[in-house]
């Protein structure tokens, strides 16, 4: 029975998260400007680095799936998600060791690398330097946001 349980509370994990994912692409419907949504796609990958390890394939097939809702170069958001994962795996046990905070804290630095070199491979790729204070309100948003999603997510699905 706890094997049927676990597999259901995984099925809505996934679940959960395609929804969480698909959110900021229906607040554009109604107006919401991109650069003011967070990056919830991210503080996903976070908690599943932090509380649910993954495969780093399962990683790189949810970077393509984001990579084709968002309109970004495709295997960019892999590319990025993997390394960003693979970070937070390293230091997954010295982050769960330690208070809420200690994620928290990680989690607005790895932001702002994450941030910054989406910004420089974008820029490079369009062969032009975009508007940096855009990066900026939406990594300031998405670490505003971090809570609210990782207690969403904390809720339904707690740390193992």
């Amino acid at each position: 029975m706890t094997v049927r349980n676990n597999k259901m509370r995984t099925t809505l994990l996934y679940i959960l998260t395609l929804i969480l994912t698909l959110l900021p692409l229906a607040l554009i419907r109604f107006g919401v400007r991109m650069d003011v949504l967070p990056d919830i796609p991210l503080i996903i990958l976070y908690f599943y680095a932090s509380a649910r390890p993954v495969l780093l394939l399962q990683v790189f097939i949810y970077g393509i799936f984001v990579s084709e809702c968002y309109g970004s170069p495709l295997g960019l958001e892999s590319l990025l998600f993997v390394i960003f994962y693979y970070i937070c795996s390293k230091y997954r046990a010295a982050l769960l060791s330690k208070k809420p905070l200690s994620l928290f804290v990680g989690f607005v630095l790895l932001v702002i690398i994450y941030s910054c070199a989406k910004y420089f491979m974008m820029s490079l790729y369009y062969h032009h330097w975009f508007d940096f204070s855009k990066v900026a309100v939406g990594s300031l948003v998405t670490i505003l946001f971090y809570p609210i999603v990782d207690m969403v997510l904390k809720g339904c699905f707690p740390r193992t």
